[in-house]
């Protein structure tokens, strides 16, 4: 983060205590006015007006703070904690970087499981907002477990979850978590870091989720010298992030939406054909929308997994996180792709810290 974003910075540190029920938030005293070389350290002094929430809201336990790359500050909070005679509001809230509210959204709704204890609120580089839970921890008043991790705008529509509710298999389910620690986008690689160490025990990270249609066929099809032979055939899109103004946008979706429509009219003959070829198909669908072909690319099996990559993820948790982590003296990271194992033992463990 940059220097300009560093005070800010202390501002959600200190904001955190909010969780501890301490203050609303501290601000730090501007250090010029200590007297010069004096050694004294800033006073931290609580401002009980931040934050200003509209319609007599009321905050419970704060479990995260975030900063995005606006300078706005995310709130995530468990409404169930405030009183009864008091009116939450809603679990995420956003600020702008003076503490004035900017909205808040978030709770139960259609398409995904809210979390019955929030406890992680992340905003990535393309302002999308993840949001994981630890229950039956963290005051949930349940025993249901927060197997999930969801993704919305930055307006609170739902985009994408992976896990569920009580789905988690353990640390080796390659689809769930289990009451994450933590979770982070890295912007180089656009894939999601999950620190699954509360229920789990490991570092698990998740590719680029991206909306796409499929369809797959398998028969039995006569070969050119009439024997039958099993063939199978498959038809993907994949649907590239909108960009542009919000009619733009709109038009995309429309785009999408037809593309899905014309894919789904291909047979499953179709797909087998061995005298159909791929560019054919191609254009008998989409000839009136343009179809570029391009050159055909081999599939090869590799991964972008390296023992540096997972050093350099592990450097960036906290040391209780990567402790956590440790089964029978060793943090053990499996790639969930190519199944490659990455052990670090306490003496790699030493070194990472200190490098």
């Amino acid at each position: 983060m940059t220097a300009r974003r560093r005070p800010l910075r202390d501002l959600a540190l200190a904001a955190f205590l909010i969780a501890l029920g301490i203050c609303s938030v501290m601000l730090v005293r501007s250090s010029s006015a200590q007297t010069a070389g004096s050694g004294k350290f800033p006073v931290f002094e609580p401002d009980n007006a931040w934050p200003k929430l509209p319609n007599n809201w009321v905050l419970g336990n704060v479990s995260k703070i975030a900063v995005d790359k606006h300078d706005n500050v995310w709130l995530i909070h468990r409404p169930r904690t405030v009183p009864a005679d008091k009116t939450p509001a809603p679990p995420v809230v956003e600020l702008d970087a003076n503490g004035k509210f900017v909205q808040a959204w978030g709770g139960e709704g259609t398409g995904y499981d809210w979390p019955d204890a929030e406890h992680n609120v992340f905003v990535d580089y393309k302002d999308n907002v993840w949001i994981s839970g630890s229950s039956p921890s963290g005051q949930s008043k349940t025993k249901r477990s927060d197997d999930m991790v969801i993704k919305f705008t930055n307006s609170g529509k739902f985009l994408m979850q992976i896990g569920g509710r009580t789905v988690s298999q353990g640390s080796t389910d390659p689809k769930s978590v289990n009451k994450p620690g933590d979770i982070f986008v890295s912007q180089k690689t656009n894939e999601l870091y999950v620190s699954d160490g509360y229920g789990n025990r490991r570092l698990i990270v998740f590719a680029e989720q991206v909306e796409a249609g499929l369809k797959v066929a398998v028969a039995q099809v006569a070969d050119a010298q009439g024997v039958r032979r099993w063939r199978g055939g498959s038809l993907m899109i994949q649907r590239l992030p909108p960009e542009g103004t919000a009619l733009a946008r709109e038009a995309a979706e429309d785009g999408w939406r037809r593309a899905v429509i014309l894919m789904s009219s291909s047979t499953a003959s179709e797909l087998v054909d061995p005298a159909l070829s791929p560019e054919t198909l191609l254009f008998r669908l989409f000839h009136e929308d343009g179809v570029r072909v391009y050159r055909r690319h081999d599939l090869v099996a590799r991964c972008r997994c390296s023992r540096a990559r997972v050093e350099t993820v592990l450097r960036m948790l906290p040391p209780d996180e990567v402790a956590a982590m440790k089964v029978d003296g060793a943090a053990v990271v499996t790639c969930q792709f190519c199944s490659a194992t990455y052990r670090f033992d306490d003496a790699d463990l030493h070194a990472l810290v200190d490098s």
